[in-house]
């Protein structure tokens, strides 16, 4: 089993992600007007759209560790808060009335539960990975609930980073890249570009940050994996 420790390089990479997300998120914001002259789109058209593709993503890569037997490539800590973050984002969508948010999180649920059992299998998930998911997420709900808008972002953006680092910890740092659907990554990554664009028309600064997020280190993932798979 892979252990999960956190360094200063990891740390690093975690300013580096939001480094680049605030990056996207400012050129977003200074291009929304341009955007919106061009593209007129329905704010449903782009949201179901993601909310599509953001089921494709846990279904895609439960799919991938069911017929391929291996976990590896996937970060247990990352799963074990995409369940919880899945859990968060569904009540975003109620505490925001944002029904899109709401159905694409309900409908996803099953299959991150599906990867986290075969992690649970595989002896991937320790204790200490659990308490320190568990302890992140409890800490979010809790700003969430009580601490309002602006504490949500935080809080939110602050378990995408987390979730972030332990992706690319384990597609960088287990033995294979067996267990990691790219077609997985690949629809998060469209699904989060379709939240940017629902993002700067409804005007939603928390979307436009996680999805930006996302998108960087996504696209990271899908470089470092396929680079493995060649060399392999």
């Amino acid at each position: 089993m892979s252990g999960e420790r956190w360094t200063a390089s990891d740390l690093a990479w975690a300013l580096t992600l939001v480094i680049v997300g605030g990056s996207i998120v400012g050129f977003a914001e200074t291009t929304s007007t341009a955007l919106e002259d061009v593209v007129s789109l329905p704010p449903w058209v782009p949201s179901a759209l993601a909310t599509l593709l953001m089921v494709a993503f846990p279904a895609a890569q439960a799919i991938r560790v069911v017929r391929a037997g291996s976990t590896e490539g996937l970060g247990p800590t990352a799963w074990i808060l995409i369940m919880w973050s899945t859990i968060a984002w569904g009540t975003y969508g109620v505490v925001a009335a944002d029904y899109y948010m709401l159905t694409a999180n309900v409908v996803g649920a099953p299959f991150v539960v599906t990867v986290i059992t075969r992690l649970f299998r595989d002896g991937r998930i320790s204790r200490g990975t659990l308490v320190r998911a568990v302890v992140a997420v409890t800490a979010s709900m809790t700003v969430i609930s009580l601490g309002g808008e602006t504490a949500g972002f935080v809080a939110l953006l602050s378990i995408t980073v987390l979730i972030s680092v332990s992706m690319l910890q384990a597609v960088i740092g287990d033995p294979s890249t067996a267990g990691l659907s790219l077609m997985s990554v690949g629809a998060s990554i469209l699904a989060q570009g379709f939240w940017v664009v629902y993002a700067l028309t409804e005007g939603s600064r928390t979307i436009l940050w996680h999805a930006s997020v996302v998108i960087a280190v996504n696209t990271l993932v899908v470089a470092v994996a396929r680079s493995r798979r060649r060399a392999a």
